[in-house]
């Protein structure tokens, strides 16, 4: 069993390195991911060995209820962002506690990446995403028209769910059916959140768990170092886009 986990976390390693270089190019290119830093393998996976190796991935299953309507893929891996509030991803994992599993809803604002509304539960229900985006809602208060995107599971789905987006104004969007890469930015901080922090880690309850992921989300959001962004962190790169932002206001 720890053998099959080790071999699961360095393939989720492997899809967080994927779906970084997927932001915003659609498979176009065929990058080269370096891990040997990370996972002593000592090469470069390329883009077909890399294929081959997430085939072995367990599959993220959509739960949608086939009754329920899907909304379009609006956002249709279009990742890149020119202002923030503009386009936002959102995700569900679980993490493995004494007690039983604990649910983490995360929103994500494509344009500096920012975590901006989070929910944990004992369920997977959709008062639960609901939480997190009335959170996101109320930290950011984003102007209508902002392209929403998630998977089609029944909390998407969901009358209630779909009526607090109209009531928001925003756009609803879904991946295709069982396509985790049209979302790959969530895929990436999920594998990130797990790898980094939780990998090797046993909780004793939930609570303890939704102590060290909030620690990783203020973390994740003020000091980790993002790629996509130019390697600084996602406050950090709103903050001077802000700045700037004012600056070009006062010399107009």
């Amino acid at each position: 069993v720890d053998m099959i986990r080790n071999d699961l976390d360095w393939l989720e390693l492997v899809q967080a390195d994927v779906s970084e270089a997927l932001e915003g190019t659609a498979l176009a290119g065929a990058p080269i991911v370096p891990v040997s830093a990370r996972t002593g393998q000592g090469l470069d996976v390329l883009k077909a060995t890399i294929a081959g190796v997430l085939t072995q991935v367990p599959e993220r299953r959509d739960t949608g209820n086939p009754r329920l309507p899907v909304a379009p893929n609006v956002l249709d891996r279009q990742f890149a962002a020119s202002h923030p509030n503009q386009k936002w991803v959102v995700d569900i994992t679980y993490i493995a506690t004494d007690e039983g599993w604990l649910y983490l809803t995360a929103v994500i604002d494509l344009f500096s990446r920012q975590v901006v509304g989070w929910s944990m539960r004992e369920h997977m229900q959709a008062s639960m995403v609901a939480d997190a985006l009335r959170m996101a809602w109320f930290r950011r208060r984003p102007v209508p028209g902002l392209i929403f995107h998630s998977d089609r599971g029944s909390q998407y789905c969901s009358k209630d769910f779909q009526d607090a987006l109209k009531d928001y104004q925003m756009k609803s969007s879904m991946s295709r059916k069982g396509d985790c890469w049209d979302n790959a930015p969530t895929e990436s901080l999920w594998s990130r959140l797990k790898v980094g922090r939780l990998y090797g880690r046993r909780f004793a309850t939930r609570r303890e768990a939704m102590d060290e992921v909030v620690d990783w989300l203020t973390f994740y959001n003020y000091e980790r170092l993002h790629s996509t962004l130019g390697y600084v962190s996602p406050m950090t790169f709103e903050q001077r886009w802000i700045a700037a932002q004012q600056q070009d206001r006062k010399s107009a």
